[in-house]
């Protein structure tokens, strides 16, 4: 019972299985303690350090009600990550209403609680959600200059009500990039990648309800002999485009893997 703490900071200890309500000068001195992981070799950190292994969106602000704008706020903690030299972005759950694209740098995961796909994905607020009425992109790579690189997007999903844009849009060239476990409801396509593509992967995923091709890959300059993976994924039908699109030259393609249920 915490009631009439308020103000009172938390602390954990590492051999504790309980919390502790602190005061505040207690609770800065627990921000620059040590914390020592189980098993043999584990080494002592601050639990500043501990703590500063996962960001979370929510700790720049992210609601995640439905309600709140939320866009700034992603952006914001993406930024911090790709400016620390890259890492993960956390996304608890809840549904993040955004209104501009996200722009996702190199070296980034963007990761959801998602870990497998099931037909519940055709429901709708499952999980992290990202849920975008605008008639913007919700996810983009560079608009410009060199490929996305190193990244990935793991378990969110993606909801739109619109009929225009695209959940996910590299439109500079990718390169060594996944997109796995992920829901997408709505837009024109859920995922496009344009320029020339070196192992990208797209795995487990659920797809439903664009308005043109779902996956669409358009490539003028080829794919630079490397491989393009789609697996697993379910994509119900549409009644516009393809289910899966290849423009351009794919001269240069070493494999395509493309095993998916057409409908569920």
């Amino acid at each position: 019972d915490v009631s009439g703490n308020a103000g009172k900071g938390l602390s954990i200890a590492a051999n504790e299985t309980c919390l502790e309500c602190i005061t505040g000068s207690q609770a800065q001195a627990a921000a620059t303690g040590s914390f020592t992981a189980s098993g043999t070799g584990a080494v002592a950190r601050t639990v500043s350090a501990k703590l500063g292994d996962t960001v979370s969106v929510k700790d720049f602000g992210a609601v995640g009600n439905g309600v709140a704008v939320d866009h700034t706020k992603i952006q914001a903690a993406i930024d911090a990550v790709a400016a620390a030299g890259g890492g993960t972005v956390w996304f608890p759950t809840g549904i993040y209403l955004i209104t501009a694209a996200i722009i996702q740098p190199d070296h980034v995961t963007l990761r959801g609680p998602l870990d497998k796909r099931g037909e519940w994905w055709g429901q709708t607020g499952q999980g992290a959600v990202i849920r975008n009425n605008s008639n913007v992109n919700s996810v983009e790579g560079f608009s410009t200059g060199d490929q996305t690189v190193a990244s990935a997007i793991i378990g969110l999903c993606f909801e739109s009500t619109a009929g225009t844009g695209v959940h996910i849009a590299n439109p500079a060239g990718t390169n060594n990039y996944a997109i796995r476990h992920c829901s997408f409801q709505g837009k024109a396509s859920a995922i496009t990648f344009t320029g020339n593509c070196y192992i990208v992967e797209v795995a487990d995923c659920f797809c439903q309800g664009q308005s043109s091709h779902v996956i669409w890959v358009t490539n003028s300059s080829g794919t630079g002999n490397h491989t393009l993976i789609f697996r697993d994924n379910w994509l119900r039908a549409n009644t516009a485009g393809n289910m899966m699109r290849f423009d351009g030259s794919t001269a240069g393609v070493r494999a395509v893997v493309s095993s998916y249920k057409p409908d569920i």
